[in-house]
């Protein structure tokens, strides 16, 4: 999971277990390469816009009451952001941040320590370009109903916090697939066979160590079932919950 949480933690010392067998870390992209500037221009929403200028005044002030409400945020600190990554980050606020990085950063951190080569399987303006084939529309739609219930989003971060915690790939998986819209759905399976690709010539030069988000791992087009297509042997470790 890309938190900070004690759930997205729960199974880091199994993580750093594997990762010092492993000859390689690869995540979904390498964070040490990219261009800050532009990776951060392609969170922001196109043409200078902002958020007040796509929904109305209304629906702008009644958002912005409920975020301050839950999250004792403002609004206008996510003005120009897409709103597909708002709704991200605010429902992201409501688990304590018991760490000081996400998880994918403290392995890259990780892997740094120890001199292990990192590679990226997505380039971060492909992830950006994957972000923005979502319409607007749906993404507005998202952070709206974000604001209309607040309760059930925080209901659903806990669930699928709770289910990663307990190392239910499956039922997480469902989860996800719940939760997500139509074009979202159709950017994650997308993303599973482009990162799969990437990752096939690694495992065929030695160990890796593979680190992606928890909905990329189950489902008959999750990244585990595309490996076993192209030839793999793919087995579930059991979690060593505490």
């Amino acid at each position: 999971m890309h938190l900070q949480s004690e759930e997205a933690y729960a199974h880091i010392e199994q993580a750093l277990q594997k990762l010092s067998l492993c000859q390689t870390l690869a995540l979904e992209i390498d964070l040490g390469e990219g261009d800050p500037v532009a990776d951060q221009q392609a969170a922001l929403l196109p043409g200078g816009k902002r958020l007040q200028d796509l929904i109305t005044a209304k629906k702008y002030a009644k958002l912005d009451r409920m975020v301050r409400k839950t999250t004792g945020l403002r609004l206008a600190r996510f003005d120009r952001l897409l709103p597909i990554l708002t709704a991200n980050l605010l429902v992201a606020s409501f688990q304590p941040a018991r760490f000081p990085q996400p998880l994918d950063h403290y392995l890259w951190q990780q892997a740094q320590d120890r001199n292990l080569p990192i590679v990226g399987l997505e380039r971060s303006d492909g992830q950006a370009q994957l972000l923005q084939s979502i319409s607007m529309q749906e993404q507005i739609q998202e952070l709206l109903s974000f604001g209309r219930n607040v309760s059930a989003a925080r209901r659903r971060l806990f669930k699928l916090s709770s289910l990663y915690a307990q190392g239910d790939a499956s039922g997480l998986y469902q989860a996800i697939r719940r939760s997500n819209g139509g074009q979202r759905q159709s950017v994650l399976l997308r993303r599973n066979h482009t990162l799969s690709e990437a990752l096939l010539p690694y495992l065929w030069q030695g160990s890796i160590f593979c680190a992606v988000g928890a909905g990329h791992l189950s489902g008959k087009y999750g990244m585990p079932a595309l490996l076993s297509r192209a030839g793999f042997r793919v087995a579930l470790l059991p979690p060593q919950l505490k």
